[in-house]
């Protein structure tokens, strides 16, 4: 399994100094939501932002040591 703080480290690797907040609101260590907040989204569109987190992640969330289900993901600056 997963967890929320293996996730938020992932993202911290690549997103120095990030604002990361990452919930399991299910209690399943299969969906998850995370928040993430940094500077370098600030010329990305929406689309952009996700795409970005999602490859730290690994598309397919193989980085992270397993599957995830389901992620709700926001992005800001």
């Amino acid at each position: 399994m997963v967890s929320c703080d293996e996730i938020k480290d992932k993202i911290l690797n690549e997103l120095d100094l990030a604002n990361v907040v990452v919930t399991n609101p299910r209690g399943d260590d299969t969906h998850f939501r995370i928040e993430v907040q940094h500077p370098s989204f600030k010329d990305l569109n929406k689309l952009q932002q996700h795409r970005k987190t999602y490859e730290i992640l690994g598309n397919n969330f193989n980085k992270c040591g397993q599957s995830l289900h389901t992620i709700e993901l926001k992005t800001s600056y």
